[in-house]
């Protein structure tokens, strides 16, 4: 299903919004995009997204698990392509 898209405001008020949301929702784990190089190194984003995904983890007492995104917008590319959306 759906999801909606939530708009960044301040990281206290992203986890009380996401919290909502998990409390509704029940996730059985919360899937957080970690922002690797292609080298497989750490970006300038990398420390926040650990961190972030650390709060989130102790506010909202759901499971969240870090996820290596390189090549998902590629990947996702492809599988758009191969049916036929552009």
């Amino acid at each position: 299903r759906g999801l909606p898209t939530l708009q960044r405001t301040r990281v206290r008020e992203d986890l009380e919004t996401l919290t909502r949301l998990f409390q509704e929702m029940e996730p059985a784990l919360v899937l957080v995009g970690l922002p690797l190089h292609l080298s497989g190194e750490d970006s300038r984003q990398t420390t926040y997204v650990r961190d972030f995904a650390a709060k989130l983890e102790a506010a909202s007492g759901a499971p969240v698990r870090l996820w290596d995104e390189r090549l998902t917008t590629v990947e996702a590319e492809g599988l758009l392509r191969e049916q036929g959306v552009k």
